[in-house]
């Protein structure tokens, strides 16, 4: 007696080494994936947007909060006839002549001074010597209400060129003399970079000389 046949399941049966639907759609979405993180990490390799600062202002305007102040309304001073051009200071206003920036007297390594400017890291103040300067002197040092915290960088530029830069100085130190020949050069900016944290960087350019003349 023979067997009944078992009936055929149409649609199950697959030619040998052919993939089945499943596998073909697995292997579908792992390309996708791989697609998308290959993506990903393109797109973060990009890194941010690179800065694009505003339209330049002018060099007389420093941008100190949400509004410009005008430097040449409040810092204006001759020293040995050599007029500023402009300046800013990091403590929110102008540098102060014959002041610290707090409007008190000079105080450096327990000395006082008569005249100089006051300021604060990080500050410029430009002078316009207009080749008609031969030599530049001054001391520089931090003043005691930096409260023995503050450190900053004194940096004196010619033309944009920087032809002086000191150590890091701070509020303990005894203050720097500066002797620089100044020939031929239409600007002088004096520059004040703090070291690191801006906190308490409260710096005085001090007996500032300009000698006319060759």
């Amino acid at each position: 007696m023979k067997s009944p046949k078992t009936p055929s399941r149409k649609g199950t049966k697959t030619q040998a080494g052919a993939p089945s639907s499943l596998a073909v759609n697995l292997l579908r979405v792992g390309t996708v994936l791989v697609l998308l993180a290959v993506g990903v990490q393109a797109w973060k390799g990009r890194g941010p947007e690179p800065f694009k600062p505003p339209v330049a202002i002018a060099p007389e305007v420093w941008k100190e909060g949400p509004s410009p102040t005008y430097l040449s309304q409040k810092f204006s001073f001759k020293i040995d006839g050599v007029s500023t051009r402009r300046g800013f200071s990091g403590h929110g206003d102008a540098p102060r002549l014959d002041k610290n920036i707090l409007g008190n007297a000079f105080k450096v390594k327990g000395k006082g001074y008569e005249k100089g400017i006051g300021t604060a890291a990080a500050s410029e103040i430009v002078f316009a010597l207009d080749r008609k300067v031969s030599r530049f002197s001054c001391l520089a040092g931090l003043d005691e209400q930096a409260g023995g915290t503050g450190s900053v960088r004194f940096i004196v530029k010619a033309d944009g060129r920087k032809v002086f830069e000191s150590q890091v100085m701070r509020s303990d130190m005894a203050p720097l003399s500066i002797d620089l020949s100044v020939g031929g050069v239409k600007e002088l900016a004096l520059v004040l970079d703090p070291d690191g944290s801006q906190d308490s960087d409260l710096a005085d350019w001090l007996d500032l000389k300009f000698r006319k003349g060759r």
